[in-house]
């Protein structure tokens, strides 16, 4: 529950309406949260589908991202890269995603499955922040 005295921001991942909406989820979110008691800061959701084995009403890629940017140039963060066989086995999409985004001075969620060389791979493409760390 939100209230005045207590939640002032909220650091957002939409990634579920995105999933089913695409752009226009991300669009719609935004609208929303407009001039509400609570500040959001929004991330941008970077795996739209979760992964190639999933059906969903839209995909974030770079052309995606650089429309977020657009519409919310204070987004703070490439929201939780669930994608994490992707960066582990080198996907080049997952891999300029990330890139692309560090180069706007973006902060990258990872989501962390395993240790060891798993991690050093998510190390090496600097995701600084994890999800789920086991």
């Amino acid at each position: 529950m939100l209230r005045p005295p207590g939640t002032t921001a909220v650091l957002a991942d939409p990634h579920e309406i995105v999933n089913v909406m695409g752009m226009d989820g991300w669009r719609y979110m935004l609208k929303s949260s407009q001039g509400l008691p609570v500040e959001f800061f929004w991330q941008v959701p970077p795996c739209v589908p979760a992964t190639c084995m999933e059906t969903s009403g839209g995909e974030v890629g770079l052309a995606e991202l650089e429309q977020a940017l657009q519409l919310y140039p204070d987004c703070p963060a490439l929201a939780e890269m669930m994608n994490y066989p992707g960066v582990l086995y080198g996907s080049p999409a997952v891999a300029e995603l990330i890139q692309s985004a560090q180069e706007k001075g973006l902060s990258v969620e990872g989501h962390a499955h395993g240790s060891g060389q798993n991690l050093a791979r998510r190390t090496k493409l600097l995701l600084r922040h994890f999800h789920v760390i086991i």
